[in-house]
């Protein structure tokens, strides 16, 4: 149960990494939207509204991510787990750990994809005449979101194996 506490913690903490980065990106188009599209009233009273919202949103997923991964000992201890004797599952911890994280950077890789795509076509229909100009700013925006979403998906299976063993270097050595 202690072992499977652990993946599940450690899962979590990624997901919050994503959520945190998500956040930071949508931060930034908060802001810089309005400061960049013509037209629009806005108001500097209005942006440190966004921002203060947006930072804590940001910042919740943040320190929830560093206890996940970091603290995970501790809070496994708050919880009063039992160690158990025989390994309920056939698979070792690490290789759950692992397939637990590429199951997750599948889906960041799958739910960026149609977004990448919805705004790859905007974008380029943005680029018409007859397309007002202050939306294109939102497109491109929405691009690097979703790229990053993309990227960060793509660390996550490429670094799957690495961080499992990290996490459960025991693990490792008794399957050599």
């Amino acid at each position: 149960m202690r072992n499977t506490a652990i993946i599940a913690l450690k899962l979590l903490g990624i997901l919050c990494i994503y959520w945190a980065a998500a956040s930071f990106v949508e931060i930034g188009l908060a802001i810089t939207t309005p400061l960049f599209s013509r037209g629009l009233p806005f108001s500097i009273s209005v942006a440190w509204v966004f921002l203060a919202v947006w930072l804590f949103l940001a910042v919740i997923p943040v320190f929830l991510a560093w206890m996940l991964l970091f603290r995970t000992d501790w809070i496994i201890a708050r919880l009063k787990l039992p160690v158990e004797a025989s390994p309920a599952c056939i698979m070792e911890p690490s290789q759950l750990l692992r397939v637990g994280l590429v199951v997750l950077g599948a889906f960041t890789i799958i739910q960026a994809l149609p977004e990448m795509g919805r705004t790859l076509y905007m974008l380029g229909q943005s680029l018409s005449p007859h397309f007002p100009a202050s939306s294109s700013q939102n497109y491109r925006g929405s691009c690097i979101s979703a790229a990053l979403k993309f990227l960060l998906g793509c660390i996550v299976i490429g670094r799957s194996e690495r961080f499992a063993r990290t996490v459960f270097p025991a693990s490792r050595e008794e399957g050599s």
